[in-house]
């Protein structure tokens, strides 16, 4: 097993990053914190944490779903923004799953 770097090290490294890397850095470390408290925590969602929930139709003609009344959900989902794209994440037992 490798050894863990110190954080000293870790800044070392980090100070030599231009500008733009650095902040490509927190950007992935942010979305990395995020899927990983999700993770490690069995609790839900919540729309404080950005997260939204949706019911949605499946499209079977003959489903539950089709005249409106009993949707499927819910489904927990957050907009993600990458470059000038917007697409969402879907959070499926205790892990996000991009679509």
């Amino acid at each position: 097993m490798p050894r863990k770097p110190s954080p000293h090290s870790l800044a070392v490294q980090a100070d030599r990053l231009s500008l733009s890397d650095l902040k490509q850095l927190v950007a992935y470390l942010s979305e990395q914190i995020q899927e990983r408290e999700l993770t490690d925590s069995d609790d839900q969602p919540t729309p404080e944490a950005g997260w939204r929930s949706e019911y949605r139709k499946c499209g079977k003609s003959n489903c539950r779903c089709a005249d409106g009344h009993q949707l499927h959900g819910p489904y927990w989902y957050r907009s993600v923004r990458q470059g000038d794209r917007t697409s969402k994440q879907y959070w499926r037992k205790g892990k996000v799953v991009d679509r």
